[in-house]
């Protein structure tokens, strides 16, 4: 991911300057609100050039789980050599979470925060507030036997297993299990946000850099914030990977650094070499349908936001 940012931004930089070169070669010195119009469609093509460049990484990311997916069978995790692995099974283990929201027996939960920001041009947004996530050791077993997953860095296609908005902007009612009232959820809020702000201090660890690492708790609030002061509309949905569902799993299969005894020495994990982890919550038919449409998705709109980009920056 780091080279392809350095790819993109020197891609885009170079697009700016040829561009640029090109621009004052073809024409005469304008005015000077003239030049300052062109810098600015000349830095919002790199914007859009970059973004587009993203778009068509994860179409082209998505688009190789698809092959893979359909030409890795599921295999008996009895069977698990090293290398790239599909496996199916239902998590089990003694460290059990509890999710924060639904109290569901799990081994990993996100809860995520929006509120309604509101737009000048339309109706407005939900944004991202704060992320509570927490995950623990589990092992992935079928009929075979088991194996240790370790979901560090693992594209997640986890269960809603809660949805629901309070506050002035509130649409409907809770979606999933039932869950906590109105006054509960905020106060869970103002709890949280607290306990988050003070791991981030302890830690020495800006805002920013939690953000960055997509399997931390991080808030956006300040760190005295008190959600019961009324202002915008919430939305709280939690996912989670729980123990009584079955899940797909696509990594790699590598010797387990820490075994606990003579059948825990495979261990399922992102590759030092092989990027593709990927644990799912669906049948394998929808997988595979789910991940062939959001990869055509991903590089129609890449490609097209790429070409735009290119004709801001040489307009």
């Amino acid at each position: 991911m780091i080279r392809l940012g350095w790819w993109m931004l020197t891609t885009a930089t170079a697009a700016h300057v040829y561009s640029c070169h090109y621009s004052s070669g073809s024409s005469s010195a304008g005015s000077s609100s003239a030049g300052g119009s062109a810098s600015h469609l000349h830095l919002g093509g790199l914007f859009v050039v970059g973004f587009g460049l993203l778009l068509l990484y994860g179409g082209f990311k998505n688009y190789r789980i698809f092959r893979l997916l359909g030409t890795s069978p599921i295999i008996a995790i009895r069977g698990l050599a090293d290398g790239l692995v599909h496996i199916l099974g239902k998590p089990a283990g003694d460290d059990r979470l509890t999710s924060p929201i639904t109290r569901q027996a799990c081994f990993y939960f996100q809860v995520l925060i929006e509120n309604w920001v509101r737009s000048r041009t339309g109706p407005g947004e939900w944004t991202m507030c704060l992320r509570h996530t927490e995950h623990t050791k589990f092992y992935l077993q079928d009929g075979t036997g088991k194996v240790a997953v370790d979901l560090h860095q693992a594209q997640l296609d986890l269960t809603q297993t809660f949805q629901t908005e309070i506050g002035p902007t509130a649409a409907a009612g809770p979606s999933g299990a039932s869950g906590p009232s109105d006054n509960e959820l905020r106060d869970y809020l103002g709890r949280t946000n607290a306990q988050i702000h003070a791991q981030l201090d302890s830690r020495r660890e800006s805002t920013f850099q939690a953000i960055a690492h997509t399997e931390d708790s991080v808030s956006l609030l300040p760190a005295d914030y008190s959600p019961r002061d009324g202002g915008p509309g919430l939305r709280f949905t939690e996912t989670c990977l729980l123990a009584d569902r079955e899940y797909n799993i696509l990594g790699t299969c590598l010797d387990n650094p820490n075994p606990s005894g003579e059948d825990d020495r495979k261990l399922i994990a992102r590759g030092p070499k092989e990027a593709t982890f990927l644990i799912s919550c669906k049948v394998e038919a929808a997988l595979e349908k789910q991940t062939k449409r959001g990869s055509y998705i991903l590089l129609a709109l890449g490609g097209v936001l790429a070409v735009a980009g290119l004709a801001l920056l040489f307009r």
